[in-house]
């Protein structure tokens, strides 16, 4: 049930149960004895929901009343006992001053998401320069598969949205294109060919100012041949294809079992494609935008309820998991 009355913070929900990076900010008022976590527009407040599931390991907190219209809190936890928290805007002031941390040496991954909460570009630059060594020592199709899906992807769609001011249909259609590289190409995927003739200027002008942007990932630095692929990717098999050779997704909870997976598994290149902690919602885009099965991984102490339930409490993905099993 949506509530918009005052509440008061006072847990965490920790999905992972590590007391490790951002946790879930859960309220209780109006009433209710059940934990609500707050709606928003990613700014402020806009109604309080259900958390879900119920059952999610929680830290107690204190951390006064919120209503409607107020800063979003956030919660970041270095251990159960040392976390930094604010709303809005405000404390971020402090997590940044730690950002230099040691406990951010084996976790560059988690560093560059904190990076990007605080909207502190040169950090950012830098971190995703330090996840890619980190990944690529492990396995550079893996490596690659992060940059171009988790890095420049995202920042190429940033780039092309801020341009003239397009039609809906095709700011939609922008929005989903995909950003891969390859020697010296640089592949834009999903163009629609009905639009491709007044797109493509802007579309080539935002792939190379993208590419110079994060040319510290890239090994080629000189000139970039931008090529314009129609259809979605991963349905027309094109031998440039993006996501041609994946077979399937895989999220990994835990910020040492992503590594381990990675250690194991690096060498079958993109055919298990894996996302560590980190990159939630680039596992989460990819499930709605490819079709090959899904599957999250537990470490067997982790989270027993979770797996018993068949599918993380991050995602809602029991309907998933149990078309996985039933494939």
């Amino acid at each position: 049930m949506i509530s918009v009355v005052p509440h008061k913070l006072v847990a965490l929900a920790d999905p992972l149960g590590r007391a490790c990076g951002f946790l879930i900010p859960a309220f209780r008022g109006g009433g209710a004895n059940a934990l609500r976590v707050a709606e928003s527009d990613g700014k402020s407040i806009s109604a309080f929901v259900p958390l879900e599931p119920a059952e999610l390991e929680t830290i107690e907190f204190e951390g006064g009343v919120h209503g409607v219209g107020d800063p979003l809190p956030w919660v970041f936890a270095f251990s159960k006992d040392d976390m930094v928290s604010g709303r809005g805007l405000e404390g971020r002031e402090v997590l940044a001053a730690r950002t230099g941390d040691a406990f951010f040496v084996r976790r560059p991954m988690l560093a560059l998401e904190v990076a990007q909460f605080l909207g502190d570009e040169s950090a950012q630059a830098e971190f995703e320069h330090r996840s890619y060594d980190h990944l690529n020592r492990v396995s550079s199709s893996q490596a690659n598969a992060w940059r171009d899906y988790s890095v420049l992807t995202p920042s190429f769609r940033k780039q092309l949205l801020k341009h003239e001011a397009w039609a809906p249909h095709v700011a939609e259609r922008l929005a989903k294109l995909v950003l891969s590289t390859e020697r010296n190409c640089a592949f834009v995927h999903g163009i629609d060919d009905s639009s491709r003739e007044q797109v493509e200027p802007v579309v080539k002008q935002a792939a190379r100012k993208t590419l110079k942007r994060h040319a510290r990932l890239l090994d080629h630095q000189g000139k970039w041949d931008i090529v314009l692929l129609s259809g979605t990717p991963g349905r027309a098999r094109d031998p440039h294809d993006f996501d041609a050779n994946v077979g399937c997704l895989l999220y990994v909870h835990g910020w040492d079992d992503a590594e381990a997976v990675l250690r194991e598994f690096g060498h079958v290149g993109d055919a298990v494609r894996i996302f560590g902690p980190a990159d939630r919602r680039g596992f989460d885009q990819d499930r709605a935008r490819i079709s090959r099965p899904a599957f999250v991984l537990f470490r067997t102490d982790d989270a027993p309820s979770d797996m018993e339930a068949g599918a993380g409490p991050l995602y809602g993905l029991e309907a998933q998991a149990r078309e996985s099993r039933q494939a």
